[in-house]
């Protein structure tokens, strides 16, 4: 079925929808509710635009809207004898019946009426369907700029348009809007509509750490000026305003907000509730401020305390960079190790320097009515000698925190643009010339509600100003800690190379005396091998003599000294070339091992000058 369109002024209308009442086209409109906002009888926007509208809310559909299963909107209404009662809706059949049920009944609307859309929170889908939306929305011919309101709502894992809030209104009294009136309900056709939209800070419990949640109200209004029908329709993410309303217009002491019997009560009791939802754009900066404060003096506060001296680190003994007095390999040892556990203990006596003062934490107040004195003894006992020590994570929290400071700021200057704008609209109405005498003759009401709206920007401003300021100090402070942690490391990298610059010189102490040591071995070395070349020399003798057990040289008392040449001969014949072939395999051994080692040495440099090799060899 193609789009409804019977927009007057500018697209072209089907000439069956001309011969067509008021009436008859807001019930077609209501038949082709799943084209809203094409299907709207009267507005100002170009087609393209009510396209773009449309388009859109397809895209995000999906992502905005419940179920049909689980849907529910509340109406909050004033009836014509029984007062303001409630209606809970959970189905399109029974919206369509209930919206209808006046004009089935030949009864004008309800004086005031208000619809509330909600979720179950803030990035939850509202808990109503597109059709149930559309159905009330045509019904109720909503303006198709309060979409922009509405998608930011739906479910999402972050806040989408966080700083979208707006002001927009069309009024449609004077001449040539009496063809749009609509006897039959009530509807005059001359009437003030306008919607808008503002942030405010609520507290939460989800977050126990974080109490604090900024969330989205969206408001549209419409007030008849002939006959004082008002409508309201409120989009919030929880149920605090709804509570809020119900509330005010059941109490007895506030009987000013239930006053619908003429046009001029009903427009005065519209202006109240416009002053219930500033109220609420205000209401809770001041503590949340104070909260980001409470946070941001925890962990900078320590910051204002830290005393940082000429040199970082006063030990209880000079570092001595002079080389020790040579000693023993093994003694050398010993102060190594004992020199390892003094460097253990090194971040220790960084810690000492960064001593804390309780007189710097926070400079004492003048008056003391006037500031609060932060330096207590409270705060003295937080700003120890043995303060805690800053991180890059205390940056990260300031961030944070000077995030959430700007997104006040934001919030609170949005907030001001909508209430100032608010308070514009109504204070220009009385001024012009096709505005009724029910407005004229509120002029009272307007002053009442122009000098609160000023009280409630007033006090946005000031806040504001809080939240400037505070930004102004976190990035002072996180430059303050940045600044620190930087001297710090600064400071460390300076002992670190003072602390490698001492073990340079133990260590090439030990190495002196490691080369003595290898000299001193080298020298046993080589009277160990002199030993094993004599050694290696009688050897052939001593085994072959041991084996032959032949007196070879034979001394006899009383007689000279005999040698039996022979023997001798055999002797040195088996003895010489054993010798010979001992020195031979000793050599032919100690080649071998030597040609080894060079090898080897060759093989290790070879891998030295090509770095990817070894990474290989070790990865294999």
């Amino acid at each position: 079925m193609p789009p409804l369109n019977i927009k007057l002024g500018r697209a072209a209308v089907p000439l069956t929808l001309h011969l067509l009442s008021m009436m008859d086209k807001l019930k077609k409109a209501c038949d082709w509710e799943r084209d809203y906002p094409l299907n709207i009888i009267y507005n100002d926007d170009y087609h393209h635009t009510l396209q773009n509208y449309y388009e859109r809310l397809n895209v995000r559909e999906k992502n905005l809207f419940w179920d049909k299963k689980g849907c529910s909107v509340d109406f909050w209404e004033l009836n014509h004898e029984k007062g303001f009662s409630s209606r809970n809706i959970t189905s399109i059949p029974d919206l369509k019946d209930f919206l209808w049920e006046d004009a089935n009944n030949g009864k004008h609307l309800p004086r005031c009426r208000f619809m509330f859309m909600t979720s179950p929170h803030s990035r939850e889908r509202l808990k109503l369907s597109r059709d149930m939306m559309s159905t009330a929305f045509s019904y109720h011919q909503v303006l198709p700029c309060f979409l922009d309101f509405i998608y930011p709502f739906g479910k999402s894992e972050w806040a989408q348009d966080f700083e979208y809030s707006a002001f927009r209104h069309q009024s449609s009294f004077g001449e040539g809007f009496e063809s749009l009136a609509i006897p039959e309900i009530g509807r005059s056709g001359a009437e003030l509509r306008l919607c808008y939209s503002f942030k405010s800070v609520e507290t939460s419990k989800s977050v126990e750490e974080w109490p604090w949640s900024i969330r989205t109200m969206a408001v549209y209004h419409t007030f008849d000026v002939h006959t004082g029908h008002s409508e309201w329709i409120i989009l919030k993410g929880n149920n605090r305003m709804k509570s809020r309303i119900i509330s005010a217009t059941s109490s007895q002491r506030m009987e000013s907000m239930t006053a619908f019997n003429t046009v001029e009560d009903a427009f005065s009791s519209t202006l109240k509730f416009h002053n219930l939802f500033c109220d609420w754009s205000a209401e809770g900066w001041r503590w949340y401020i104070n909260f980001l404060e409470e946070q941001f003096q925890t962990i900078t506060r320590q910051a204002m305390a830290v005393i940082v001296d000429a040199h970082l680190i006063e030990p209880t003994q000079p570092i001595n960079l002079e080389p020790p007095t040579p000693t023993t390999f093994f003694s050398s040892t010993s102060k190594s190790s004992s020199w390892r556990t003094r460097m253990s203990s090194f971040n220790e006596k960084i810690e000492k320097k960064m001593s804390y003062s309780p007189t710097f934490a926070r400079p004492r107040p003048q008056e003391p009515d006037e500031y609060e004195q932060i330096g207590n003894e409270k705060d003295c006992s937080r700003v120890s000698n043995d303060g805690p020590a800053f991180s890059f994570s205390d940056l990260q929290k300031i961030q944070h925190l000077e995030e959430k400071a700007n997104e006040t700021s934001l919030v609170i200057e949005a907030n001001i643009s909508v209430v100032s704008e608010l308070q514009e609209y109504y204070s220009t109405l009385d001024s012009l010339e096709d505005a009724p005498l029910s407005l004229k003759n509120n002029r009272k009401s307007l002053q009442r509600m122009t000098n609160r709206l000023q009280l409630i920007q007033k006090d946005l401003q000031m806040q504001l100003s809080r939240a400037h300021s505070l930004l102004k100090l976190l990035g002072n402070r996180k430059a303050l800690l940045y600044a620190i942690l930087e001297y710090r490391n600064m400071e460390t990298n300076r002992i670190l190379t003072a602390k490698t610059q001492q073990s340079t010189d133990n260590m090439e102490v030990m190495t002196g005396e490691m080369h003595k040591i290898a000299r001193k071995t080298q020298q046993e070395t080589v009277s160990m091998r002199i030993i094993t070349l004599v050694t290696l020399f009688f050897l052939p003798g001593t085994f072959i003599s041991t084996i032959m057990s032949t007196d070879i040289v034979r001394f006899e008392q009383g007689s000279d000294k005999n040698v039996s040449y022979g023997a001798l001969t055999l002797y040195l014949t088996i003895t010489l070339p054993l010798m010979v072939v001992t020195f031979a395999g000793w050599y032919a051994v100690y080649w071998w091992a030597n040609v080894k080692n060079k090898s080897t040495q060759l093989d290790l440099q070879s891998l030295i000058r090509k770095p990817g090799k070894i990474q290989r060899v070790g990865t294999a």
